[in-house]
């Protein structure tokens, strides 16, 4: 798109000297076209190879020479082979990742569709045309970058950049917003006692979690911009590839093309570097939509406080929002029992027996008549051939020793039974996994890629207080995975099972969850040993035996309240003991030291490591060797 030469029109005049001090306050070079990106039709060819988007992005505009400047939101990667006209190759990738392409003249800026956002200008009429006259001579509208007058507003919709731009030039030149009497602003820091003020990240094997702070809420709330600013608790899952091996080898000679820029690459994405092109980022300074009369919040993790800078009619409100989240958290331990049972081996033994406290029951059947004995008015659990448990039982530490016992008989084993503390709302992890790399070779590069498996337990526990009732709400995810006998390509099998679910207990209650069943082969082979391996005839002194089996693995979660209690006294001496009692009475004196006896110290002239000389009364022993058998005990001769 190109400039419209301005007519002699006394109106234009003033547009161009605002468009000039624009170009300067911009960082821009008038006249340069605004709006789509200048691509051209230049023929290039491009190969990517799990690349990142970002990255691919910054490679393609690295060969047409222009700068770019890319959202850190964008993720996905990109692979084939892209040869022919650069307009053509990059409207392909535009589509596929639904992406939006803005040039402000400087450089090139790459956002998500979802990014595209709108704010709300107060102007008077007679700035209304002067900035949609600038506007349009700049050559920043298009259809999707858009301004629209509504009453005293000016609603500007499209890009984080174009928008900013927008706000620039309402703010520049003649007849610009008329500025009400600046607010007075104040600093007030509140100090949180229970609530992070900053965000929280837990990092696992596999994901990382971030928990918005108090101080990423209040920003949340007073953002105009009602898609950009939404705190919420957010997981990324981590990419199986290691990513310290990237650019080794023959891949490092084509990271720096053209040396356009110093560029960060993020799994995923691209996060660019704020002093690309000497201009400050549109996405760092438009994060989150334009905040609400310059209000700042900042989250101070020294403190564990919030910094708000804002005028001071609206403090009481920021205090009332804050006192309200910052509430003190109910405290809960997490006890979590796994449990693999031998469903084959339960069957032979024909084990049934039941639990049951009124609330809940579990029972154990082998499938036969033998379950009806156990009935209290209805069935618990079907007549079926197998194992069948419900899912809530009143006592967990009771159903744990019938386990227990269970283990005796070798049909149940408690493979283990970890213990957390965590808060309400808040998610306890439980991991216990296993992981090995394997290496990918590529045409000019070596990826090594995580292979995890094991078990891994997230509960969220959420407390509710009914009446004199009180109920434990629990949000549970359960992967169970194990490394197979088979391979493919001399990597072994990862076999993974998941479980996703919600229940509310009673509190006292346990839940348990089963259904993971693994069907196991044994071959085990039983010898007489050295005549056991003689060839041919060590046949007749060996066994070989295969068994199969059926292996359920259960989990028994039980939440349990607990409070931090009163602050336990620091230790102190009594002093108003009764005065006949033991304890008042004073110590027995020290005997006294033998005349001439050891005395503290050295003696003047010794070594510090010489023996102290011995008593005078105290008889000289002669250490000598143990006499044999039969022989009469050495008496030390006397002085």
């Amino acid at each position: 798109m190109t400039i419209k030469t301005p007519t002699a029109r006394k109106s234009f005049k003033t547009a161009l000297l605002a468009m000039a001090s624009l170009a300067t306050l911009l960082g821009l070079s008038a006249p340069a076209a605004a709006g789509d990106p200048p691509i051209g039709n230049q023929t290039l060819q491009i190969a990517p190879r799990e690349q990142p988007v970002g990255q691919f992005l910054q490679s393609f505009f690295g060969q047409l020479g222009m700068p770019v400047i890319i959202s850190p939101n964008l993720r996905g990667t990109v692979n084939g082979a892209f040869s022919g006209p650069a307009s053509t190759i990059f409207s392909q990738v535009a589509d596929a990742f639904d992406l939006v392409a803005y040039y402000d003249g400087g450089a090139v800026y790459i956002y998500q569709t979802s990014e595209l956002t709108s704010q709300s200008i107060p102007a008077s009429p007679q700035m209304l045309r002067r900035v949609r006259a600038t506007a349009q001579e700049m050559g920043l509208l298009d259809s999707r970058n858009t301004l629209q007058p509504a009453g005293q507003m000016l609603v500007a919709n499209g890009t984080r950049r174009f928008i900013q731009q927008i706000d620039e030039i309402a703010r520049a030149g003649p007849g610009a917003r008329a500025e009400a009497a600046q607010p007075t602003y104040e600093y007030r820091v509140f100090t949180l006692r229970y609530a992070w003020a900053d965000d929280v990240t837990f990092e696992t094997a596999q994901s990382e979690v971030t928990i918005p702070g108090v101080a990423s809420i209040l920003r949340a709330m007073v953002s105009n911009d009602p898609n950009g600013a939404v705190a919420r608790r957010i997981e990324t899952r981590r990419s199986p590839r290691v990513g310290g091996l990237r650019g080794q080898g023959l891949a490092s000679q084509g990271a720096a093309q053209n040396g356009l820029m110093d560029a960060s690459y993020a799994e995923g994405g691209f996060t660019p570097t704020p002093d690309t092109l000497g201009l400050a980022l549109a996405d760092e300074q438009m994060a989150g939509g334009a905040p609400v009369q310059h209000a700042r919040i900042q989250a101070d993790t020294r403190l564990n406080a919030v910094i708000v800078r804002d005028t001071a009619e609206r403090m009481g409100a920021y205090e009332a929002l804050i006192a309200a989240l910052d509430k003190e958290p109910q405290l809960l331990e997490i006890q979590a029992t796994i449990i693999d049972i031998d469903t084959t081996r339960a069957r032979q033994l024909g084990i049934t027996w039941r639990f049951d406290d009124g609330r809940g029951g579990v029972l154990f059947g082998d499938g036969t008549r033998n379950d009806d004995r156990l009935r209290r008015g209805q069935d618990i659990t079907p007549r079926n051939n197998g194992l069948a448990i419900s899912t809530i039982i009143g006592n967990g530490d009771y159903f744990v020793s019938r386990i227990t016992a269970m283990e005796d008989e070798g049909v149940a084993r408690i493979v283990s039974r970890p213990q957390i503390v965590t808060l309400s709302n808040v998610q306890a992890l439980f991991e216990n996994t296993r992981s090995f790399y394997v290496g990918l070779e590529g045409e000019r590069d070596v990826d090594l890629y995580n292979v995890t498996a094991g078990t891994t337990l997230k509960v969220t526990p959420h407390v509710l207080r009914d009446q004199n009732q009180t109920r434990i709400r629990m949000q549970i995810q359960i992967e169970d995975g194990s490394l197979t006998d088979a391979d493919v390509d001399d990597i072994p099998v990862v076999q993974r099972a998941a479980l996703n679910t919600q229940a509310m207990i009673l509190e006292g209650q346990s839940l348990l969850l089963g259904g993971m069943v693994v069907q196991q082969d044994v071959n085990a082979v039983t010898k007489v040993p050295v005549l056991g391996d003689i060839p041919a005839l060590g046949l007749l002194f060996r066994r070989s035996e295969r068994s199969t089996g059926r292996i359920e693995r259960l989990f028994l979660i039980t939440p349990r309240l607990a409070s931090i209690g009163e602050e336990t006294p620091a230790p102190r001496l009594d002093f108003g003991a009764d005065p006949g009692s033991p304890e008042a009475q004073p110590l027995p004196a020290a005997p006294a030291l033998p005349k001439g006896g050891p005395r503290m110290g050295f003696n003047q002239g010794s070594a510090p490591n010489d023996p102290l000389p011995a008593p005078a009364a105290t008889p000289v022993v002669a250490v000598r060797e143990a006499p044999p058998p039969g022989f009469t005990p050495y008496e030390p001769a006397k002085d």
